[in-house]
């Protein structure tokens, strides 16, 4: 299911960005989502959500983790694919 977001809107126009969700993972404390954006050939990147009173919040609190990084690289340098 594609994931609309609006970052930086310029008044009157209209939202054209379209995140797709590749996959989710829970690590430690944390939600991981794959996702892609814009060509859903690219490779996906990965984002850490941290749950909260309020619901799921993005986090950097994985910046220092050292299997977090080596994910993070590996999607990055296109070296994880896909498994069908």
């Amino acid at each position: 299911m594609p994931i609309k977001t609006c970052e930086r809107a310029i008044a009157g126009s209209s939202c054209t960005r379209t995140l797709a969700r590749r996959g989710q993972a829970n690590y430690k404390n944390y939600v991981l989502l794959f996702i892609v954006d814009g060509n859903l050939d690219n490779s996906p990147n990965v984002l850490a959500f941290v749950k909260t009173p309020d619901g799921f919040r993005r986090t950097n609190a994985l910046s220092a983790d050292d299997t977090f990084d080596i994910v993070w690289s590996a999607l990055r340098l296109g070296e994880v694919k896909p498994v069908k």
